[in-house]
């Protein structure tokens, strides 16, 4: 069976010596405010995001996946952890199984809704 090409889901891994420009103002802000909080951005945002209920994708015990309020794409999540984590090698074993579980569940959630609305348009544009 052959797959569309925007049911393929990957990861696109970037590195170099130094810190980009946005990703350097993004961490910039957010040591700003852990200094003058005392608590990480991200884990505030989580916590408001678990409250409101209104942009939770999906989540477990370890993990918060939402559609940040800065989305610029169609089905951007962002992945949050629920405890303050400096470092993926930080990560518990029963954390990463969990991470593990809920990106593969998020991952065919978010593609099958691709699919959907792909045969929804193939179904408009030919009058199906």
């Amino acid at each position: 069976m052959l797959i569309p090409h925007y049911l393929d889901i990957t990861v696109h891994v970037w590195a170099s010596n130094f810190l980009p420009n946005e990703p350097r103002l993004a961490d910039r802000c957010q040591r700003e405010y852990y200094r003058d909080k005392g608590v990480p951005m991200l884990l505030e945002y989580a916590k408001q995001e678990i409250q409101r209920k209104e942009r939770v994708v999906v989540e477990n015990e370890d993990w918060l996946v939402v559609v940040p309020y800065w989305a610029t794409w169609p089905f951007q999540t962002l992945l949050l952890p629920r405890r303050h984590v400096l470092r993926l090698n930080d990560l518990s074993n029963e954390e990463r199984q969990s991470k593990r579980l809920l990106i593969k569940n998020h991952s065919f959630r978010v593609a099958f809704r691709l699919l959907l609305m792909g045969v929804l348009l193939h179904c408009r544009l030919f009058s199906i």
